[in-house]
Formats: structure tokens, C-alpha cells, sequence
């Protein structure tokens, strides 16, 4: 058994668009349990999220971070 976080970024040109892509990135992942690759996952939960605003690129971005239990 072991936990592993991973952090999924959204990127879009308005915080609206990056929201409704980091939403369905949520929604595909969270509960998620299953083998993935050859590994057995317990579950998926997204444990944080934030939007911010990149001046360097001119684009939103929505991080989301995910805790995955692997059981194998």
C-alpha cells in the first residue's frame, strides 16, 4: 500500500474555461478505483484546488491536486 499525490493543471484563456476543464478532470478522477496501468487503486480524491493567474503566458490556470491510494 502506498499514497501518491499528483497535481493536474488547467490551463485556458479565461478562470471561467480553466474551472470548467479542472472540473471535469475532478469529476473523471475523483472515486476512481481500479487498475491503472499495472497498478490497483483503492481510490482517487482530490485533496485541494486553487486558480491563479499567470502574467508570464497571459493564461488562468486551475491546479488541482489528487491523492491516490494504490493497493498494488
Amino acid at each position: 500500500y502506498s499514497r501518491k499525490r499528483y497535481q493536474v493543471d488547467a490551463w485556458a484563456s479565461t478562470r471561467t474555461e480553466a474551472e470548467r476543464v479542472a472540473i471535469q478532470i475532478w469529476e473523471s478522477m475523483s472515486g476512481y478505483a481500479g487498475v491503472w496501468g499495472s497498478h490497483v487503486i483503492g481510490f482517487v480524491k482530490r485533496v485541494d484546488g486553487h486558480t491563479d493567474y499567470e502574467t508570464a503566458t497571459k493564461l488562468w490556470r486551475y491546479r488541482s491536486d489528487f491523492m491516490i491510494h494504490v493497493l498494488s
